[in-house]
Formats: C-alpha cells, structure tokens, sequence
C-alpha cells in the first residue's frame, strides 16, 4: 500500500480509445517516473498536456488532466522543487474539487502535506494532512485513514524533534507534547495496519514508534518497538529495514549507556547494510561506531571507524557526512594529543565554513532538499506510476556524484546531523503547460483562498531565503528515524537551524565560540611555535576531569585549568 504518497495511474483510469498522442506520451512519462528519470518524465506529462484535450468530454478531460498533475507534482517532488509541486498538486485538488471526487480530494491533501512538510511549513501540512484524514473517514477507507494518521504522526513528530533540539524549557516541553501527538497517531496506523494484515506498514508504525519514544526519553517502550521492527524485518527478508531497526536500537542502548548492546546493535547495522550493498547505510553504522567508542573514549577504535565513515562519505560527495568525519576526527585526534591530525581536520573545518560563508554572501539561500525523506515510505509506494582513510596532505579526489550536496550549518561544533542531500533547488523553469481546452476555473472557497495565500507565502519565503529546506536521506540519522527517515533513500527530515542527532546531543557543548577559539588558538601557535610533538599548555594532559564531563566540557575545563 501507498504510505502518503498517493498517485494516480494511468492503466486503471484511462479508456484505451483516448487521444493517443496525449496517453503515449503520459504514459512514457509514467514509465520514466518509476524507473527514476524526473527530469525525462517532467517533459513527456509537458509534453502531452501541449498536444492538448480538445477531442476529450469535460470530464474525461478532467480525470486526465488530474493524473498529469498528479504525476508532475510528484515528479517535481521528488527533485526537490517543491513550490512547483504545490502548484501541481493544487491544480489537482481543484479538478477533485470540481468533479465533486472526494478521494481524489484525499489524495490531493495527503500530497499537499506532505510536501508543505518537505519545506517546513508545519502548520500547512497539518492543514492539509487533516483533511486527508477527515475525508478517508468520511468516505471510511481504512487504508486512507491509515495513511493519512502515519503522515499526519510524521509532522507531528518533526515538530517535536524541532522543539526539543532548541533545548529552551517552554519549546523542549512543547516538543515533547507534539512527539505524543505523533504516538498517537502512529498508534492508530498500527491498529489499522494489523487489521489490514499489512505487515509492511506495521513495520513502519512500530519503528516509528520505537524513534519517537526515543525522542522523549522513554527508551525501554522504544527498544520494544524497534525489536518488534527487527522482528518483522526478518521476517519479510528486508535488509534495509532490518539495518535501520539494528540502528535505531543501537541508539537506545546508547541512551541508557548499554554501550556493549549499543556496539553490537550498530556492527549487526553494519553487517546487514554490507550484505544489502548499501553504502550510504554502511557509513552511517561507521558513524555511529565511531561515535560509541568515542563515548568509550577509545580514541583509537573510533578513529578507526570515523576514517571509514570519511572515506564512504567522501566516495558519496556527501558534504555534511564529511564535516560531520572531519570534526569527530579533529576531537578524537586531540583527545590522543596527536596536534598535527587536529589542526589538519581544524584547517579542513575552517576552509569548509569559509566557502559557505562565501556562497551566502554571493547568494541568498533557497529551499533545498532536510528532511528525512517525505519519503519512499510517504512519497514512493503504490499505483503504477508512484510516484577514507587516513588524511594525507591532498584532499580527496572526487567521484562520480552520487549524492548531491547540503549545506552545513555554522558553528564548528554545530555539527549538523549526518545527512546525504539530494541536490538543491536550481530555480529552473519548467515548460508551460499549454492544454489546448479552455474551462472555467473553480469557484473560490474558503479552503481555496487559505490554500493559495499558504503557497504565495512558502514561494516569498523561497525568494527571500527564509526557507532553510529539507534534505533528503540516503544513509539518514539512525536518532529516532525510522523508514520515512532513515537508511532509505528519498527519506525526508526536517530540520531548521541545526537539528542536532543522538551523538551530537551527547558529545557537543553548548559553547561552540569557545571551542572554535580554542582550536583556532592551536592553530596559530603549531604555525608559530612549529610544535611538532607533545601538548599544547591547554591541553586535558594535567587536569582532572570528571568522567561525566563532555568532550568539549573536559576542553573548556583544560584550557581555565579548573
């Protein structure tokens, strides 16, 4: 079953003996979108809604104008120009609107929320996505209503991840009421999923289950979840699901300190994701290994693992997941006292914030496709068109682009949770639709009229570059992601700022400027003193620490000598 991203499909709608330019053409434009070429299925719907309708009855007409729209709004989606897709699925939900088809309403709505989520427009797809819900129960369509309770459990738990990583009492405290609001809702999928027998979609109600109790702190009712998500996983035989439950538990163990479940929860992660040939989801177990040991403080194991984690992210293109290897090597090098790696990271740092400093100054940011994915699991399931090792002293070569570039947020400890993005919003101009068949336009309603001032608002936020966007997951964040934000690729996170992951949480001060300064320090003086061995005078070397101490609480500490 489809799990949010709802398509119309040509085979099942269409009588054979419609115009055959405009089905040809549509449906090569269909093929093209399952086999994964937008950009190829974008121009063939163009290209049959130029060859027109005229030989089409109105409503004939109609039912094919809304699976174009459908298609090309999903199409659109899933290369990230989101304020085109609002405007197709828009289009869509006005024909729904005039056939007076209230499926093809619900189908419309869920589509509409999910791509105002995709662009952080939370009270939007609320909006949208409760309307969904209202008319799947209307029309008592329990698949729908499932569908429409898991979208509507997603941007509910996004908004409380958001909430919570502000750590502000008042936010923290909304946040968590928000992650309830997700439970649930994912609650009722799941009582909805068993009911259908609907093994795969109960798989994605109790992993999502398992992050968002996660998210809240009530780690034994999230490791429950995620073993009942393993559990499934094995069943169906899916490696991918069966990786992202190894993690998400991993992450729970980790919480509660089990650091020897937590490691062996992450290298069944990453055995499972080697198996399955899955790259991105290899280096996200390596990140989180990495990341274990240096909670361990085994520097030396974890710089192991973070150099694995840096050369698959570098093979990737993958910008944030090598900003996010250069500062766990950075730490971990200073950690063994070893200056010559930690400036060498530092440097690496500094003429990576440089160059995004200088992009902003050049150009304003636009909304990009963070967060994760939404997704396969909300956007790509259904119908027949469903829609390095070691640093040396040279930076690696570049491969061949497999995942496009995301921005990273400022700060050098800031470090932004481990994402692999699907390229940016390159503001280039679709081909007009031209249908050849003139109809009078809807009348405006109340729903209308909230519905165009939203979209106005997403695309002047777009033009001003309010919109920090959404990135899309090909490895995800093993932190409380489940399929519509994990391994999978096209899964959807949502972040603003900086949305910080498990590790971050666990590992990162709050006094980024300090930390910065401190490292900038040491920069200067290894160029100026040439320190080539020993440690630097503010180093951990002769100051008690508390064992409770974070890694940057420890630094701050050293260098005040407290």
């Amino acid at each position: 079953p489809c799990w949010g991203r709802t398509d119309s499909t040509w085979e099942s709608r269409f009588d054979p003996s419609m115009e055959a330019n405009m089905r040809t053409l549509s449906l090569e434009g269909e093929r093209l979108l399952k086999a994964g070429d937008y950009h190829g299925a974008i121009e063939h719907f163009e290209a049959g809604l130029r060859a027109g309708t005229d030989e089409l009855e109105p409503r004939e007409r109609d039912q094919m104008l809304s699976a174009v729209y459908n298609q090309l709004g999903n199409a659109c989606f899933y290369i990230h120009k989101f304020h085109k897709a609002l405007e197709y699925h828009k289009r869509d939900l006005e024909i729904a609107e005039r056939l007076k088809d209230r499926p093809g309403q619900a189908k419309a709505f869920g589509n509409l929320g999910n791509t105002f989520k995709s662009l952080n427009q939370y009270d939007n797809a609320i909006k949208c996505c409760e309307s969904h819900l209202e008319i799947t129960r209307e029309q008592k369509d329990r698949l729908g209503e499932g569908r429409a309770c898991y979208n509507l459990g997603n941007v509910h738990h996004a908004v409380g991840k958001q909430g919570i990583a502000t750590k502000a009492a008042d936010q923290v405290k909304a946040g968590k009421a928000s992650i309830h609001r997700a439970i649930e809702y994912y609650k009722i999928t799941l009582e909805i999923t068993t009911e259908l027998k609907d093994t795969s979609g109960e798989g994605r109600a109790v992993g999502n289950l398992g992050n968002a109790y996660t998210a809240i702190g009530q780690y034994d009712d999230a490791i429950m979840y995620h073993r009942r998500r393993l559990a499934i996983a094995e069943q169906a035989k899916d490696l991918n699901a069966k990786a992202r439950a190894c993690g998400n538990l991993g992450n729970a163990y980790s919480a509660l300190h089990d650091y020897s479940e937590a490691l062996s929860s992450y290298k069944m992660s990453l055995a499972v994701a080697k198996e399955a040939k899955n790259v991105p989801g290899m280096s996200q177990a390596y990140y989180c290994i990495g990341s274990t040991y240096a909670l361990l403080k085994n520097y030396i194991k974890a710089i192991e693992f973070h150099e694995q984690h840096l050369a698959l992210a570098t093979k990737m293109e993958d910008k944030p997941g090598m900003l996010r290897a250069w500062y766990n090597l950075r730490n971990a090098s200073h950690a063994l006292q070893n200056n010559e790696r930690t400036v060498y990271y530092h440097k690496l740092i500094q003429d990576h914030q440089k160059q995004q400093d200088s992009a902003r100054v050049v150009a304003p940011a636009t909304a990009q496709d963070p967060s994760r994915t939404s997704s396969n699991a909300e956007r790509n399931l259904g119908g027949a068109a469903a829609a390095s090792a070691a640093p040396s002293t040279k930076p690696a070569k570049k491969t061949k682009k497999e995942l496009p570039k995301a921005k990273p947020t400022k700060g050098p400890t800031a470090v932004e949770a481990f994402q692999a993005s699907d390229s940016s919003d390159d503001d280039d101009e679709i081909v007009r639709v031209r249908v050849n068949e003139k109809h009078a336009s809807p009348k405006k309603n109340a729903a209308f009229t909230w519905l165009e001032q939203a979209i106005a608002e997403a695309d002047g936020e777009e033009a001003s570059g309010v919109i920090s966007g959404t990135y899309v997951i090909q490895s995800g964040e093993l932190a409380h992601q489940e399929d519509e934000n994990t391994f999978d690729a096209g899964a959807h996170v949502t972040t603003t700022k900086h949305e910080q992951d498990f590790f971050d949480a666990m590992l990162v001060s709050e006094a980024p400027e300090e930390d910065q300064a401190f490292f900038d320090d040491l920069v200067e003086r290894m160029a100026n003193s040439k320190i080539e061995n020993g440690v630097p005078p503010s180093s951990t070397a002769k100051v008690e620490l508390n064992d409770d101490m974070s890694f940057f609480d420890m630094m701050a500490a050293a260098k005040t000598g407290k």
